[in-house]
Parts: C-alpha cells; sequence; structure tokens
C-alpha cells in the first residue's frame, strides 16, 4: 500500500512541514522541565529504505535543546518521519510490518519481528493507542499495525500515511496547514 507513496515527491514535502509544524509547537511551549527557552539542534540522520528522491526529507532529525545553561536538556519533538530512534523512516517500517514474513529471510526477518513487536508492545500499550481503541473499538493489539491501515482506506495513499504517523506520533490526526483551511 505504502510504497506508492516512493513515487510521490508532495508527499515527502507534507511529512518534512508537518514534522517543522509539531517541532515549533513544542518549541513554542518551552522546556518541559524549567520553562527555559527551546533553541532547535537537530542532528544528521541517514534513513535507510528511501528512494534518492526523498533522501533531502529524511536527511535531519529535528531536535531542540534548552537555553538555560542550568538545564541544557534535549526535548525530541514527536514525529511524523521516524518512529523514535529507529534508522528507517517511519512508513517504510509501517511497510515492512505488513509484508507477508514468509517471503523474508534472515537479518530482515527477525528486523521486522523486532518492528512488529514495537507496535503491538511499546505503541500498543501506550496512551495513544488506548485513544484510539477506545473510539474504535474492533482494533486489537494482535492485528497491529493491519488494523491501523485499515482505518487508512477512506483515504489516498499520501493523505493515509501522512495520517497514520501523524497519529502514531501525537495521537491525533495532522493539524490542517492554512492552506487547507
Amino acid at each position: 500500500m505504502f510504497h506508492d507513496i516512493a513515487s510521490g515527491a508532495e508527499t515527502f514535502a507534507q511529512f518534512f512541514e508537518l514534522d517543522e509544524l509539531l517541532t515549533r509547537n513544542v518549541q513554542r511551549d518551552g522546556c518541559q522541565f524549567c520553562g527555559g527557552r527551546l533553541d532547535r539542534a537537530d542532528y544528521p540522520r541517514k534513513p535507510r529504505g528511501l528512494p534518492e528522491a526523498a533522501e533531502p526529507y529524511f536527511d535531519r532529525r529535528f531536535s531542540l535543546c534548552c537555553a538555560n545553561q542550568r538545564c541544557r536538556r534535549r526535548t525530541l519533538p514527536p514525529s511524523v518521519r521516524f518512529l523514535e530512534r529507529h534508522v528507517y523512516v517511519g512508513w517504510v517500517i509501517l511497510e515492512m510490518c505488513l509484508a507477508i514474513a514468509q517471503t523474508l529471510k534472515g537479518e530482515e526477518r527477525r528486523r521486522v519481528g523486532r518492528w512488529r513487536q514495537w507496535w503491538r508492545r511499546r505503541f500498543g500499550e501506550g496512551a495513544i493507542f488506548a485513544e484510539l481503541r477506545a473510539r474504535h473499538l474492533s482494533i486489537a493489539i494482535d492485528t497491529l499495525p493491519g488494523c491501523l491501515v485499515a482505518a487508512l482506506s477512506q483515504y489516498s495513499v499520501g493523505k493515509g500515511a501522512l495520517w497514520l504517523m501523524s497519529f502514531v506520533a501525537t495521537g491525533a490526526a495532522p493539524p490542517r496547514r492554512k492552506s487547507e483551511g
């Protein structure tokens, strides 16, 4: 399903723009530890599994650092491009988890197994999934991430992927851009 994203530079730009918006929102709220100003402290990423055209949109992870010299703690804003600290891009992880396990071999099969565990344990036991489950009783942890993909059938591939990764990162659908208003 999401492999179709690989042909759409517009979708990559939307992922990037949404991460920028999420970062600005966290930056505006200030440091969660001391209330100080948050400065940008992005760091480079070399994610795997991307087509060459997408690389400029995924070459750095947005990060913030408290400007207060006594605090200096980092804040990692939610991201629709990356799942936590994984090297692979979020929608690539999703796509691989939906792959039929029998077609995967060796290290690739073990990697996908770890990702499925992430979906079912880390995401499935979290507050975001609990909120989603309260709204849609038909989804179950043991069907992750497939049950989330089923919810996307009403969207185009690009919008569906953006919605899903936004929900995974923040617990909400992506905020509307001014041009969508």
